[in-house]
């Protein structure tokens, strides 16, 4: 990691900005018909880990005119939701410690959030307090067990890698695969979904504007905090690449999305 921890933490920053806006190109359109699935339109919903409202704005053309809130821990990227669409309420909010009523939301969305905070339970019982009865809980939990590229050194790669760079961090990076038992015995209805990231269904320069902005925000990270040097994070990653932008190649990222209504 760079010394310069401003100009570190300013870079990890727009990385996330282009991780978050590639990833909505690549999942909505698989996503989108999972929420409306849900049925009637939510007059209320939350978007828990906003970020710039990539996902948030397309809430509202799917919710039209219902209230629409998304809150996120950085406030400059919500300045720049602000000026996608004004018509929706952002706020500075932890996860762990949502500032509304219990049951305030018909609709709660949170995606991208779980496998990255240290304590992803907290955030789920936030999650299902500010829900109200008879609403859903919508989450896009990722899970970097669910990556699979050709040869098993990149399969170990996640695991010895990003997996035990997520620990070192108090963060648990198989999160994806655990949210299903935590809410069994809550939810009157549990549905669990996958969402293909793979070079089938996702434009090549997509699922590898991802991959790049993964490498530019977590590289030096993972080599600091595992076994694995600098030279072989970056050795896997242009690997990875390669693997993308080959047109006979196949590679695949499997992103679970879990949802559950509260009982009414």
């Amino acid at each position: 990691m760079s010394t310069d921890q401003p100009q570190a933490r300013e870079m990890e920053a727009e990385s996330m900005l282009r991780t978050l806006a590639a990833q909505a190109e690549a999942l909505w359109p698989q996503e989108q018909p999972l929420l409306a699935a849900l049925g009637q339109v939510a007059p209320s919903v939350l978007d828990v880990g906003c970020g710039s409202g990539e996902i948030t704005t397309r809430l509202r053309r799917l919710h039209g005119d219902s209230a629409i809130t998304g809150v996120d821990l950085f406030a400059p990227h919500l300045d720049i939701a602000r000026s996608q669409d004004p018509s929706i309420d952002y706020a500075v909010a932890d996860a762990r410690h949502l500032p509304f009523a219990d049951g305030a939301f018909d609709l709660v969305v949170c995606r991208h959030v779980l496998q990255a905070v240290p304590s992803a339970p907290a955030v789920l019982d936030e999650l299902w307090r500010v829900c109200a009865p008879g609403g859903w809980v919508h989450m896009l939990a990722e899970d970097y067990g669910m990556i699979h590229f050709p040869g098993e050194h990149l399969e170990r790669f996640w695991l010895d890698g990003a997996v035990a760079f997520g620990k070192s961090a108090g963060c648990d990076l198989l999160s994806g695969r655990r949210v299903p038992a935590w809410l069994r015995g809550r939810a009157e209805d549990l549905r669990v979904h996958y969402l293909a990231v793979d070079t089938l269904r996702v434009p090549a320069a997509t699922f590898g504007a991802i991959w790049t902005a993964w490498a530019d925000g977590y590289a030096d990270g993972i080599a600091a905090a595992t076994d694995l040097s600098r030279a072989v994070v970056d050795a896997a990653w242009a690997e990875m690449q390669a693997t993308i932008e080959d047109p006979a190649a196949y590679a695949v990222w499997l992103v679970p999305v879990i949802q559950a209504r509260k009982p009414g």
